[in-house]
């Protein structure tokens, strides 16, 4: 049987599926090694063997499974479910990709996945609402009634419309400073920490995201990933690296045949100043290496990125603390610093080819 190529791959590929998957890895080995697929309709990125995709069916891990519900049906569900007391505002992509539906009665708009939408919802109200109630205290002594206090829902809803008819147009206005027209408000604003949709024009991602988040540079979640940690992952892809989560990659029983790498890699010993775990960008458990790609911030104070001078002092204390972490534990670690982006390829292929590979 002749041997397939890349080339040959591609072509298999989109004889099966047409233009519903794109292949992303560069380098074919053979039918049982993973290589890098892209699922077009949703996005998601993952690695599949070929021979799995093209004869067992392997699918897209996000969408495969139970048939893909179309967005109008989700619509109808929830209609239906809810005897129309929520609208649904986004497009429906999978059950566990967030989405934003509006509650009709106070106006609120909430950022949840589908399938948690459909299991916890209230008929009554909101998580926002501030619903006509009562609430009773205990007395402190037999003698004293109960205190009563009536919390007043129409009161209640009239504050936050005014609170929005301020807010809003500041929003806007500080949208406009920050970005330009690079971005372009599509919901409505609700308050500072309730999700609003916006859209980066440059891509045509829209997204949901909190005011507050964005005003202190949450931006489009395709496109700012950082450079060089995407860079990274563009050197193990090409290297035949397969993403894998810590979970995932302990439940392995075999690792020998295939090279992982783990993002965001957290250990239980590792605090920040906040007692919050602390992750580094990478972790080859095969090579006992963790990876920390270093941008500008982490060297200088930069106005914008940083909420202040304390800011970039407890940035510091992180990066020191996980210094001394990797040394304590004996584990690899390499930082790639920002003036090193375009040699980011020679520095890793370098530092893996000089350790041992330990599996």
């Amino acid at each position: 049987m002749k041997k397939s190529t890349i080339e040959q791959f591609i072509k298999d590929v989109y004889e099966l599926y047409g233009e519903e998957y794109s292949v992303m890895g560069k380098e074919y080995i053979n039918n049982k090694t993973h290589i890098m697929m892209k699922h077009n309709i949703c996005g998601t990125e993952y690695p599949v063997t070929p021979y799995k995709i093209l004869n067992a069916g392997r699918r897209c891990p996000t969408c495969f499974g139970t048939p893909k519900k179309t967005t109008e049906e989700f619509k109808k569900e929830v209609f239906q479910k809810t005897n129309g007391q929520y609208e649904v505002l986004g497009e429906y992509i999978t059950a566990r990709i967030h989405i934003l539906i509006k509650h009709l009665k106070c106006g609120n708009i909430l950022s949840i996945t589908p399938d948690s939408f459909l299991r916890t919802f209230k008929m009554e109200y909101c998580k926002y609402c501030l619903p006509s109630k009562i609430i009773i205290t205990k007395p402190k002594s037999k003698v004293k009634k109960p205190r009563i206090y009536r919390f007043n829902e129409t009161s209640s809803l009239k504050n936050k419309e005014n609170w929005r008819l301020k807010y809003a147009p500041l929003f806007e206005k500080r949208v406009k400073e920050l970005t330009g027209d690079e971005y372009t408000i599509l919901g409505e604003y609700i308050n500072a920490n309730t999700p609003i949709l916006m859209r980066h024009e440059k891509c045509g991602t829209e997204y949901p995201v909190t005011p507050n988040k964005f005003t202190h540079n949450r931006r489009c979640p395709k496109c700012n990933n950082p450079k060089g940690e995407k860079r990274c992952e563009e050197v193990f892809i090409y290297n035949n690296f397969i993403e894998i989560s810590e979970f995932d990659y302990n439940n392995l029983l075999d690792k020998q045949n295939n090279k992982y790498y783990i993002p965001q890699k957290k250990f239980d010993g590792l605090v920040g100043l906040r007692n919050g775990l602390l992750s580094y960008d990478f972790f080859l458990p095969q090579y006992n290496l963790l990876i920390e790609y270093q941008g500008e911030q982490h060297e200088k104070y930069i106005p914008g990125f940083h909420k202040s001078k304390k800011d970039f002092e407890k940035q510091l204390e992180h990066d020191k603390r996980k210094r001394e972490y990797a040394k304590e534990k004996n584990i690899e670690l390499l930082e790639i610093w920002y003036w090193d982006f375009d040699n980011i390829e020679e520095i890793l292929s370098k530092t893996i080819e000089g350790i041992i590979y330990i599996n």
